[in-house]
């Protein structure tokens, strides 16, 4: 049990250290008046996006988001005018979300916290070369995880 005493205890640190710092952020950005994180990630993708555009498998494959998921999110960002969604000229069938001018207001009001939040629970914390190794480690740890995973995911 011992060698395995190590593994488990870094497992937990790095589901407590999340669980934390998505609260907090989650905090930060609530008392200044932004969108919460779930609605930036979404956002920030279709910031990010050629012609800020996604079809809506793309985007909750993007954001880590099961398909329903993404869908209850992009209703709410839809209704409250931070996206809007275009038939695909490609597949009559599917959808683009698209950002709107507000989206990316809300975005950049979003990013002035998350961004120091990045910073005070992270960044400052860890030395640059505490940095690449993490860079060099979570890959690697992803790329273990079953291929099909997204797909799976994108289809619930």
């Amino acid at each position: 049990m011992k060698d395995q005493e190590t593994p488990i205890t870094a497992w937990r640190d790095l589901l407590a250290y999340n669980a934390e710092v998505v609260y907090r952020i989650e905090r930060e950005l609530k008392a200044a008046g932004t969108i919460p994180l779930s609605a930036y990630d979404i956002l920030i993708e279709l910031y990010q996006a050629p012609e800020k555009r996604l079809r809506m498998y793309d985007l909750s494959k993007a954001c880590i988001l099961t398909k329903s998921g993404a869908t209850k999110i992009v209703n709410t960002l839809e209704k409250q005018g931070y996206l809007k969604r275009e038939k695909c000229p490609s597949d009559l069938r599917g959808f683009h979300a698209v950002i709107t001018t507000k989206g990316i207001s809300a975005v950049r009001k979003a990013w002035a916290v998350y961004s120091r939040c990045i910073e005070a629970f992270f960044t400052s914390a860890l030395s640059t070369t505490e940095h690449r190794q993490l860079a060099a480690i979570m890959p690697k740890l992803r790329a273990h995880l079953p291929d099909n995973f997204m797909a799976q995911a994108c289809s619930e």
